[in-house]
């Protein structure tokens, strides 16, 4: 494992935070870079770490100068929401590191990981729930649920004991910053352009994404994802593609499982077959008896806030996918109802800068769609251009969440209601989870 005695970590929050507490344990003087004032950021770790017993430096997240006193830092450990080409960081000449590349240098038991552009939480989550049906012992994090570094913490202190497999969800912006990272398995389940507000184009946001195959055992890579872009996979890898071209041949190998749990599973729709089905090669390929899927099948209702019924009175159903951040996501949304459904739609968050506006998905869903409902900062920037180009389809802008409760209580709105945002969430919200349990308040 690598020395070190100076680190840097820059942002402090779910990931920044787990760095912190691991670096805590490693008596290492230590950088903070956080954006607000320095007594905020000593509020804000005052359960993380004892100030007074460390060698601690708090830095505003402008203030540069102060920044180049600590070139001599080992690393930086980066959080996933701040870019690489920050102002602050751009010319530092360092190693940059994510938390999830820092915590795996601690790591000897065999990691499963998985991205995608869309799935990845569902099909995770669901693996999860089959290996609770398993006699295997594991930890899932990375993107989802606590930080990776957190899983290493419990184990220095001994609250917790080594897991035989490591489970991670991870963002292309965990990927960006690896190194050594080798997990003995590694999925990538689709791609799609997204987060815009990251990356200039398809190519930049791929490569980000292909990190996960640097140094990984096994691959299962959906067909063709990176020809049919044009882009040229930047890693040699052992593994296999995935076609997921043909729904009939995946839900044939699935039924040859176990036909009636497949047809009667709670997550509905050919995307979630598409999800379940890397959750079974994977099974496969770490040789773990596949009985724990089919009784996870019974039993798994749905990854938080990706498509969850929520309620079901009085003529209106509602189903919160406030996961959803782009466009492709609620397109799998409503792909779920059958075409006599009645579908009312509540779309938007903040704005990405890239895509904002997307006419071709409203001409392709303009008769799936009786009502939609626009809000947040792009919802308004959308329905300008909808009445910009007197677009035939029944809509109404309501900035809150509050405001659109009242409007479908008011109108006695009926059907199907889902709120699929396709877009991130911090115009309004901490983060996606807050702003899933927010639309759960309005309804349960």
């Amino acid at each position: 494992m690598k020395e070190f005695k100076k680190v840097i970590i820059f942002g402090l929050g779910v990931s920044g935070r787990s760095a912190l507490r691991l670096m805590a344990l490693e008596n290492v003087e230590l950088i903070l870079i956080n954006q607000g004032p320095v007594e905020q950021t000593k509020a804000l770790i005052k359960d993380d770490i004892e100030l007074s017993s460390k060698s601690v430096t708090i830095i505003e997240d402008n203030d540069k100068d102060e920044l180049l006193k600590h070139i001599d830092s080992d690393f930086l450990i980066l959080s996933p929401g701040i870019p690489r080409e920050h102002s602050l960081i751009i010319d530092l000449n360092i190693p940059i590191y994510s938390e999830i590349e820092v915590a795996s240098w601690y790591i000897d038991s065999p990691i499963v990981a998985i991205t995608g552009t869309n799935g990845k939480t569902t099909t995770v989550s669901f693996l999860d729930e089959c290996l609770k049906h398993s006699k295997v012992s594991f930890f899932t994090g990375g993107n989802i649920g606590r930080g990776l570094c957190d899983y290493v913490v419990d184990l220095k202190n001994g609250n917790d004991t080594k897991k035989d497999l490591v489970l991670l969800e991870l963002s292309s912006f965990q990927l960006e910053s690896m190194e050594s990272f080798s997990p003995k398995i590694s999925a990538i389940l689709n791609l799609t352009f997204s987060h815009g507000e990251r990356y200039s184009d398809l190519k930049s946001y791929a490569i980000a994404k292909s990190h996960i195959l640097k140094n990984c055992d096994y691959a299962f890579v959906a067909k063709d994802i990176f020809e049919s872009s044009s882009i040229e996979c930047p890693y040699t890898y052992q593994g296999e593609e995935v076609d997921l071209a043909d729904i009939d041949k995946v839900r044939d190998k699935l039924y040859s499982l176990d036909k009636n749990a497949i047809k009667e599973r709670h997550i509905k729709g050919d995307h979630n077959l598409l999800n379940i089905y890397f959750a079974l090669l994977i099974l496969e390929k770490l040789g773990i008896d596949l009985t724990c899927l089919i009784k996870a099948l019974k039993t798994f209702k749905g990854a938080p806030f990706r498509f969850q019924k929520v309620f079901d009175k009085d003529g209106l159903e509602v189903f919160n996918d406030a996961k959803s951040t782009n466009w492709q996501s609620t397109e799998t949304a409503l792909k779920a109802f059958k075409k006599d459904d009645v579908v009312t739609l509540i779309i938007g968050g903040q704005c990405r800068g890239e895509n904002d506006y997307n006419s071709d998905f409203f001409k392709s869903y303009v008769n799936d769609i009786n009502l939609l409902i626009l809000t947040g900062e792009s919802g308004k920037l959308i329905h300008d251009k909808l009445l910009q180009e007197k677009f035939n389809m029944t809509k109404i802008y309501l900035h809150t969440l509050d405001e659109i409760k009242k409007y479908i209580t008011e109108n006695k709105i009926k059907g199907k209601l889902v709120y699929s945002p396709a877009f991130p969430s911090f115009d309004q919200f901490k983060n996606y989870i807050d702003r899933g349990e927010s639309f759960n308040k309005l309804f349960i």
